[in-house]
């Protein structure tokens, strides 16, 4: 009976990982080199759509297809270039070659500030702060590593703009299966060990 409560324990506790593993906030920990990184970012608005930002990221070496954008430190502003105190970033649409993509955004939480280096040009740089309004998604890019984004927009009206910094970094691979696969099959051996020798009790 103990055997039992033990695997079902071990298979409740399995279930539970791939949903903590998957939560909804990028961290600093959730990229890594190489990195592309653009400042001051600016992008007009008309009809709560921005205008597309286009992206080359073909001679980073990249070492998988995971990308991870970041556009940190949004301020909006109407078409006299007067602050807009309350809009929001609400969604973003993806296009790379023939396909259009629209991942889904996370909030980039970060205890203190943290500067991104373009990797190909180390006087380009970003310092992303805890206190922005800072966003990101996470895609799987094809081999030309090019692409262009849009973003939808509300509380910005027409002739508005937005105006961020662009950090663009490797997705840093998930923790791995095997970790919590190996616990099971270690306890499903510890049991059949256990049964084993009750056997040989008897």
């Amino acid at each position: 009976m103990a055997s039992i409560r033990l695997t079902a324990s071990v298979f409740a506790s399995l279930a539970l990982i791939p949903w903590s593993a998957s939560a909804a906030t990028l961290t600093p920990d959730s990229l890594t080199a190489p990195f592309g990184v653009q400042p001051t970012v600016g992008l007009s608005v008309t009809g709560g759509v921005t205008d597309p930002f286009f992206s080359d990221l073909s001679g980073l070496p990249f070492p998988g297809p995971g990308i991870v954008d970041l556009i940190t430190g949004l301020q909006a502003f109407d078409s006299g270039g007067n602050p807009i105190g309350s809009f929001s970033v609400t969604g973003v649409t993806l296009m790379q070659g023939m396909s259009t993509l629209s991942p889904e955004f996370d909030n980039f939480s970060l205890s203190s500030p943290i500067t991104y280096t373009s990797t190909l040009n180390p006087l380009s740089q970003v310092t992303v702060n805890p206190g922005d309004y800072n966003l990101g998604f996470v895609f799987d890019s094809d081999m030309s590593f090019q692409y262009s984004y849009t973003l939808d927009v509300s509380g910005v009206p027409d002739g508005g703009f937005l105006l961020y910094n662009d950090v663009e970094g490797a997705q840093t691979p998930e923790p791995s299966m095997w970790v919590p696969m190996g616990t099971l099959l270690t306890l499903l051996g510890i049991r059949r060990g256990m049964k084993a020798r009750q056997l040989v009790g008897c």
